[in-house]
């Protein structure tokens, strides 16, 4: 098997078996960690390149997330009233920066893949 073989075969295989994936990254953090870092080092030029091109094409992003961290620096309840765990700020419309509901976290991935 060569390299690109080898890539899509891991990629089918993560999408087969998301569970086992999950608990091995869980388990594997600390040397996923250590790549991920040797990684920026040895590519770091692309790595400023890519993340100049997401700063630029996320303003509004960055600009909110830095007002809702100055306004909001410790966690919250999640706003839904069945759940009462700590939650994640979640901007509905980035161009409103001081808007933020808090939801935890089933119920903010909930919300970013419903679209709502």
């Amino acid at each position: 098997m060569n390299k690109e073989e080898t890539k899509e075969y891991m990629r089918e295989w993560r999408e087969k078996n998301p569970e086992y994936h999950r608990i091995w990254q869980q388990n594997n953090r600390k040397k996923l960690r250590k790549i991920q870092k040797k990684y920026y080092e040895n590519n770091r030029d692309k790595y400023l390149y890519i993340f100049a091109q997401y700063r630029e094409k996320n303003q509004e992003k960055i600009i909110a997330q830095r007002l809702s961290n100055k306004l909001y620096p410790s966690r919250q309840i999640c706003n839904l009233s069945v759940c009462n765990k700590l939650g994640e700020r979640h901007h509905p419309d980035y161009s409103k920066p001081s808007e933020i509901i808090w939801l935890c976290r089933r119920h903010h991935k909930e919300k970013h893949i419903n679209g709502l």
